[in-house]
């Protein structure tokens, strides 16, 4: 039985797994920030002050 209390950390392939989800997430926000400046530039050329 693994859960987040004291008694039973987290194994490390719940660990690994959370990492990974994680990292998934990530990497998409990166992806669409990147697709947003390909097709529309970055925010400070219309945004001197940023």
């Amino acid at each position: 039985m693994t859960g987040s209390s004291p008694f039973f950390p987290p194994s490390d392939d719940t660990v690994d797994q959370q990492c990974t989800e994680e990292q998934r997430k990530f990497n998409h926000v990166i992806d669409a920030v990147n697709a947003l400046h390909t097709r529309h530039g970055f925010l400070s050329d219309e945004f001197p002050t940023l």
